[in-house]
């Protein structure tokens, strides 16, 4: 109303043109006092009517308030533990402190008694049985753990944030609608002892119309790059048994969680080899990180490439010699020299 009222007087008063002049405070009077002046009381009906409803409103809130004076000091007399508390701190503390009150004891020069209820500072100390009912409070329109520092304001008990966070974490509206846990640092590999000991895989593609094969050895960073007609366990297994002939059977072989590779075939090729098959975590490539960086080495080298009128095979053979014979950033070796 207030701000409606406003407006109407600008739309008044803009058809007014103003002079203004600079006058010294003590020449203002008392001029101000205008602003103070209260307003007329409004006959409105429908004024009057929304400032009762909100007045009932909020007179309905307050009755339905968890905690009152009365009733925190009528549960604090009943509760075993408070009620103990509030005698320690009228009466004087004991020589020896029980276990459970020695966390009483460390704020006891904060500690009072006002209207029979237990006050740490301007906080309430909430008996038990009322606990539930504030957590029920506090956690009404799921405003999340967060909200633990908001009620610390106000009330407070031992582990009042473990209580505030069991809420949140049983909560299946705020489990469904809380954000991403930010991303832990990944675990890196161990650097391996020798050539060919540990090797990673993974498949690129469709690129240039195609799937590839990539193959890198862990400790050399040596590539290899096999165009693929199908990704198949048996085309796949066909493929290593050429390379192991060339290179030798490497110790681990690291992979994701594709078909592919989780096949009995694949599985009973590993065994019988006496490989040790080790998997990423499903939906992270980043555990098979080794492998995903020289895809996008392939990719962005094949590119390069695009303008050479050159087969497929002629452009990875290229690609390859290149990588290869240059230093890799991590070595300060090329491939063909650790080889």
């Amino acid at each position: 109303m207030a701000a409606a009222r406003i407006q109407r007087w600008a739309i008044i008063l803009s058809a007014y043109d103003y002079h203004i002049t600079y006058r010294r405070s003590e020449e203002h009077g008392n001029a101000d006092g205008l602003s103070r002046i209260p307003l007329p009381e409004t006959i409105d009906d429908g004024t009057k009517t929304i400032t009762a409803s909100l007045n009932a409103l909020i007179c309905e809130h307050l009755e339905e308030a968890p905690l009152s004076a009365k009733q925190t000091s009528k549960a604090t007399r009943k509760d075993t533990e408070l009620s103990l508390l509030h005698r320690y701190i009228q009466l004087g503390w004991p020589t020896e402190i029980p276990e459970n009150f020695r966390v009483f004891h460390r704020k006891k020069d904060e500690l009072s008694v006002e209207q029979g209820c237990v006050l740490w500072g301007t906080r309430v100390v909430v008996p038990e049985k009322m606990r539930r009912v504030v957590l029920k409070e506090i956690h009404d329109e799921h405003p999340g753990i967060v909200k633990k520092t908001i009620a610390r304001q106000y009330v407070w008990w031992p582990n009042i944030d473990m209580d505030v966070e069991k809420v949140c974490k049983r909560c299946e509206t705020c489990q469904l609608e809380q954000c991403m846990p930010r991303h832990v640092p990944l675990h890196p590999w161990e650097f391996p002892g020798g050539v060919w000991r540990r090797i990673h895989m993974d498949f690129a593609g469709p690129f240039m119309s195609h799937m590839f094969m990539i193959v890198v050895d862990a400790y050399s960073k040596w590539l290899e790059v096999f165009k693929m007609s199908q990704i198949t366990s048996a085309a796949t297994i066909t493929r290593l048994k050429r390379l192991f002939a060339a290179q030798g059977v490497p110790e681990q072989i690291v992979t994701d969680n594709a078909t592919t590779f989780m096949s009995d075939e694949f599985q009973l090729f590993m065994k019988r080899n006496g490989i040790l098959h080790t998997t990423g975590a499903p939906k992270h490539p980043a555990t098979n990180g080794l492998a995903e960086r020289c895809i996008a080495t392939f990719k962005a080298g094949m590119k390069k490439l695009a303008k050479e009128i050159l087969s497929v095979e002629d452009k990875i053979s290229h690609f390859l010699l290149r990588y290869r014979t240059t230093p890799n950033g991590t070595t300060g070796e090329s491939p063909a020299d650790l080889t």
